[in-house]
């Protein structure tokens, strides 16, 4: 008896302090997307046919028509790093419309980083149900159970216009933090989650401005479109992973969003880290330099996520796999795409890149309004890049007025070796800008005045392309 009664006394409960919400959400939370990410997560979890986010007012509105909560599951969305939607049996999880998302039970915990405090009302078989949570009253508490939370239950009240079921989630005293109501910061909360989710008929995200009423259904944007060269289907099935399905593209041009993106049951995992691999590792790396996009979904990596499911475990053996399996399967595209190239080289070097050149180059001549003077013997040529015997860059012909690239020349060979076809390209400028220059001119002042306005008339005619294409990729994406 009194060995029994020692041991009660020496019996003492673990106690988590309010401090924790705060240092864990930012930890989690770094930032404002992330947030956005988990409310539009819970709408997709309750089987919602849409997400509405109606922000202004100094407070932010989530409304969706899923299978709203009881009065117990409310209570339990309270519990941190506790959630019944990873235990659903097998005939719940057959009954809904599309796999869950949210495992870890700690979502709720980004809501700190952005508002004082915030009220769910849910509702569902005739009832709906009410809790505030105000996080300057919760830190007023030492310890996380001190804290008493009111949950209520009305039988008559329903959010105006709603479903037969849903979740309303208003987001109050929002906190100063990212500039959340600017209005860039919410344009790019869109293209986030654009990439992050990408909405479709089957669920559709709604943005809202409360104020104005302006806003509507966002929708999906290819923002590849204009600079893909290729791309391929992946359909594969890795054991210990599972099916692995997306598209890997090749790029004409190289962007900062390279890299490979993974999602799991459809949301995007490494939203702000798509260096899964080291790219110099793999063949013809130097090649392709941030020029490859993967974007592949691996639902059987969902074990290996981190708690915020904004990356993945180093050492989970299902990642582990998938990494090799990255690195090969790049490395397999990579030379696919260099055979290709390898064909088609040769013709862009020695046709297109003096096609290109000539066309170039004689708009700037045209444009000129003292043309006749400036460039009093030859105006209109060609151009094409061919060996020549002797050391000199390039040679005219007079008869069939072509401007020769000695393409033997070291410094033409020096100029592909280390830019490729743009080092190429360049070299093919420079040397037939000084060839027009040369043949035009009667002494070294002349040269220079020649070589000069072709530089400056080239610079302009340049930023002029690249003011047109930017102007009709605008005008494809609307």
């Amino acid at each position: 008896m009194v060995n029994e009664m020692a041991t009660q006394e020496n019996i003492n409960r673990m106690r988590v302090g309010t401090a924790l919400i705060r240092q864990l959400s930012s930890t989690f939370y770094p930032n404002i997307r992330m947030i956005f990410d988990e409310l539009v997560s819970n709408s997709w979890d309750a089987q919602s046919s849409f997400v509405q986010i109606s922000i202004g007012g100094k407070k932010i509105v989530v409304l969706d028509d899923g299978q709203g909560m009881t009065k117990e599951q409310l209570i339990e969305f309270f519990y941190i790093s506790y959630t019944k939607k990873a235990d659903l049996d097998e005939k719940a999880r057959t009954d809904m419309k599309r796999a869950i998302i949210g495992k870890f039970g700690i979502g709720k915990l980004s809501l700190y980083r952005i508002c004082k405090a915030f009220e769910i009302v849910t509702w569902r078989d005739g009832k709906v149900h009410r809790a505030k949570f105000d996080f300057t009253e919760f830190e007023k508490n030492e310890f996380i159970d001190e804290f008493k939370l009111d949950v209520n239950t009305e039988n008559e009240y329903l959010p105006p216009g709603s479903s037969k079921s849903g979740t309303m989630i208003t987001l109050m005293e929002l906190k100063e933090v990212d500039n959340i109501l600017d209005e860039i910061s919410l344009e790019k909360i869109k293209r986030d989650l654009i990439r992050a989710m990408p909405p479709s008929e089957k669920f559709k995200i709604i943005f809202i401005n409360s104020e104005t009423g302006e806003g509507g259904v966002i929708k999906p944007e290819n923002l590849l479109a204009n600079i893909t060269r290729k791309s391929y289907p992946i359909n594969d099935n890795l054991e210990g992973v599972g099916e692995i399905k997306g598209t890997i593209t090749y790029l004409d041009n190289g962007i900062d969003d390279s890299g490979i993106y993974v999602r799991v049951f459809g949301r995007l995992v490494n939203f702000d880290n798509p260096d899964l691999i080291d790219f110099t590792d793999v063949t013809h790396a130097r090649m392709f330099e941030r020029k490859i996009v993967m974007d592949v979904n691996v639902n059987g990596l969902n074990d290996a996520l981190q708690t915020n499911r904004s990356g993945f475990i180093n050492d989970n053996p299902s990642y582990i796999k998938f990494k090799e399996w990255l690195e090969e399967t790049i490395d397999n595209y990579n030379k696919l795409e260099y055979k290709i190239w390898e064909k088609i080289k040769d013709k862009l070097e020695n046709i297109e890149n003096p096609k290109t050149v000539t066309n170039f180059l004689r708009n700037v001549i045209e444009s000129s309004e003292n043309k006749t003077r400036i460039f009093p013997r030859i105006r209109e040529f060609d151009i094409k890049v061919g060996k020549l015997e002797g050391s000199e860059l390039s040679k005219f012909d007079k008869e069939t007025k072509t401007i020769v690239v000695n393409s033997s020349h070291p410094m033409y060979i020096f100029a592909k070796k280390n830019g490729r076809l743009w080092g190429a390209l360049f070299f093919t400028l420079i040397t037939s800008m000084i060839e027009i220059s040369m043949q035009n001119s009667k002494d070294l002042k002349g040269f220079m005045e020649i070589y000069e306005f072709l530089s400056n008339r080239g610079e302009e005619e340049f930023k002029s392309i690249k003011a047109r294409r930017a102007t009709k990729g605008k005008r494809q994406e609307s």
